[in-house]
């Protein structure tokens, strides 16, 4: 019996656990054979030791590392001699905020038709405002793309990309109705000192994989996290096939609303060199 149908199973329920010693050790009494009372206290603490933490990495990263655990080649060959393997996980993914997140006030959205409810759209407009393949990105209809892309020029005499979601989009990604750098800026006004700077290609630099992590993090599925970034690097802007030298050449795309991106940049280091 091949690996790939052994292990993803088992991660697969692994990863809708409260990621505790406790708790997966639990979990894999339910889940590993009976009569090994050993292993499922020394997995667990070998996964969470891996994957330190409080939130269970994804399936994917998950049966990766069961096919490298101390328990590997014992599940191999049990499943080999018994012709079984872990039943397939049917329970629905749950919203988990770690102890500390618990008070917040968080949306408890467990899985994408519950994001779809909370936004107030269909599942189909989800999918379509996700786009989880670039299909909205590629398509060479310039309608069926969530962007208006155009350039202005910069003082140095280059030029900048701006991607500006449309309306819809624009709601849907925090903005708010008459909140602008004008407000934000209006803040400080009286103050004896004000520092300005520009951080240098700040959207473009802050990958889907950070806003996902930060989702995760705060206690959503995967799938939840996933919808919430997506990663549509296949964007027209960004793709080698349609060059453009006056074009700058971002590391991501399209770029991630503003709130999103915000986030992980909240948790760099203050003191940044000059």
């Amino acid at each position: 019996m091949h690996a790939d149908a052994i292990f993803p199973p088992l991660a697969a329920s692994l990863a809708q656990c409260d990621w505790t010693v406790q708790d997966v050790e639990s979990h894999l009494r339910q889940r590993l054979p009976r009569g090994w009372e050993k292993t499922p206290a020394t997995l667990a603490r070998w996964l969470v030791e891996v994957f330190p933490g409080t939130t269970a990495p994804d399936p994917a990263r998950l049966s990766l590392a069961l096919q490298g655990s101390p328990a590997a080649q014992r599940l191999v060959a049990h499943a080999r001699k018994t012709r079984s393997r872990p039943k397939p996980w049917l329970e629905p993914p749950v919203f988990r905020p770690p102890p500390a997140l618990a008070d917040l006030a968080l949306p408890q959205l467990a899985t994408p038709n519950d994001l779809a409810d909370w936004l107030a759209l269909s599942s189909d407009q989800l999918i379509r405002f996700t786009d989880p393949h670039g299909l909205s990105a590629r398509n060479p209809v310039h309608f069926a793309r969530h962007y208006h892309c155009h350039l202005i020029p910069k003082r140095d005499g280059t030029l900048r990309l701006i991607e500006e979601p449309k309306p819809l989009l624009k709601r849907l990604q925090g903005f708010v109705r008459g909140r602008n750098c004008i407000t934000a800026a209006a803040k400080h006004a009286g103050e004896a000192v004000v520092l300005s700077f520009d951080l240098a290609d700040f959207f473009p630099t802050v990958a889907w994989t950070r806003i996902y992590a930060i989702f995760r993090s705060l206690g959503y599925s995967q799938a939840v996290a996933r919808a919430l970034a997506p990663d549509n690097r296949d964007h027209p802007a960004r793709h080698p096939a349609n060059p453009d030298p006056r074009r700058p050449r971002p590391a991501t795309a399209p770029p991630p609303a503003p709130r999103c991106a915000h986030l992980p940049g909240a948790c760099e280091p203050r003191r940044l060199p000059a």
